[in-house]
């Protein structure tokens, strides 16, 4: 049979380490705790005789020295010695013995010794401040550096034992920063762990933006119509020629036939615009007449050109042609080019959204993937730091205990 193993480990959550830790090095300390006991009832012996050696003082009733003194002004000196009492009594006053906050014994001696160390060094201060009434009453200070020689030594003492604890604190703060390590790891994850489930929930309710069948239909759909559009131009292009063809030769012979003619719509506003000047079946069968009447006048010679035959040609060829239906067709292939270019537009923001959102998907999958990659990172130095910490526990204060994660 053996005897002396280990026992069963305890379970400890990661919240439960500072105070397990903590009552653990306070019950390792349990003989500094009784030594500065004692200590600390001095100090506050020697506190309270300070404070006491300050009322006295204050009260005192005699006349400071001076005749060895060179300029002194005795009642400012008098003036002064309330003050100076006042404020070495106001020091001692304010100074804590104990600290309520403190983790363990020994962060609240080191707060303690802190406190007095500082309190006597603002008592030397002090004295050097008021240094006159110091060198005027020197005689009547001697419940004064009694005491502060006691508050001097008894801080050393409580210093002393501090060093002496070095080692347990050094070993305390080793499971401490390893705690706070793990504390600060799980917090971490938490944070990681957070982000990556919102990533995710982002990407559901997403998703649909940035199907591939979404993205193929649009682009198709954007293909389509960029081919509608581009076929509408050429036609568009042939149909403006075409009208232009027909209706250019006749331009300046127009211009002399409405010079002759007295009427007052004339022949070349049609000529120079005709898909502008002739919308309706009334302007098209005027254009005509006028027309007409320009190859008569040429033909009888009433208008002068160099070129009869080809001016009757060419009029004999616009009036052949059904110039009316000619415009409208290009009027609505116009209006058709419009209508495409706007929905090529649609198009257009539609795929550049889906190729947005896939984007977005694809760097959220990345930045999921990174997240991912850090919090198994953070997950292997948790787990590191949870056995450092058992095995701290274990080889320091004896303690077997199972951090649950």
């Amino acid at each position: 049979m053996f005897f002396g193993g280990k026992g069963k480990a305890e379970s400890a959550n990661p919240d439960e380490l500072y105070p397990l830790l903590n009552s653990l090095f306070d019950k390792k300390l349990e003989s500094f705790k009784t030594r500065n006991l004692g200590i600390l009832g001095e100090l506050q012996k020697a506190k309270l005789q300070f404070i006491s050696a300050c009322e006295g003082f204050d009260i005192l009733n005699e006349e400071p020295y001076t005749e060895d003194l060179y300029a002194f002004n005795i009642s400012f000196i008098k003036s002064q010695k309330h003050l100076y009492a006042m404020a070495q009594k106001r020091l001692l006053n304010d100074l804590t013995l104990k600290s309520e906050n403190a983790p363990n014994a020994y962060d609240e001696y080191v707060s303690i010794v802190s406190n007095v160390e500082s309190v006597t060094k603002e008592v030397l201060k002090t004295n050097a401040n008021f240094k006159q009434v110091v060198q005027c009453y020197s005689n009547y200070l001697g419940d004064f550096k009694k005491s502060f020689s006691a508050i001097e030594r008894l801080a050393k003492l409580l210093r002393g034992e501090l060093d002496k604890s070095a080692g347990e604190f050094s070993e305390y703060k080793a499971v401490r920063e390893q705690v706070s390590r793990l504390n600060l790891q799980f917090e971490e994850l938490k944070a990681i762990n957070k982000n990556i489930d919102a990533l995710k929930e982002d990407s559901k309710q997403n998703a649909f933006g940035a199907s591939n069948k979404g993205e193929l239909d649009a682009s198709e759909g954007l293909a389509n119509k960029k081919t509608e559009l581009a076929k509408a131009n050429d036609e568009s292009s042939r149909l403006y020629n075409k009208i232009n063809m027909l209706t250019a030769p006749l331009e300046r012979v127009a211009k002399k036939q409405d010079h002759l003619s007295a009427g007052k719509k004339q022949l070349h506003a049609f000529i120079e615009d005709p898909i502008s000047s002739i919308g309706s079946e009334a302007e098209y069968n005027e254009f005509r007449a006028l027309v007409q009447k320009l190859n008569e006048a040429v033909n009888t010679g009433a208008v002068d050109v160099k070129n009869r035959a080809a001016v009757s040609r060419g009029v004999s060829e616009l009036l052949s042609s059904d110039i009316h239906s000619m415009i409208n067709s290009f009027r609505s292939i116009q209006q058709r080019r419009l209508e495409v270019a706007s929905e090529i537009r649609s198009l257009e923001t539609v795929l550049s959204s889906i190729r947005e959102e896939r984007a977005s998907s694809e760097r959220r999958i990345r930045d999921i993937e990174t997240l991912e990659r850090s919090a198994g990172e953070i997950r292997k130095a948790r787990d590191a730091a949870k056995s450092t910490i058992e095995k701290l526990l274990s080889d320091y204060y004896a303690k077997q205990i199972s951090i649950l994660l």
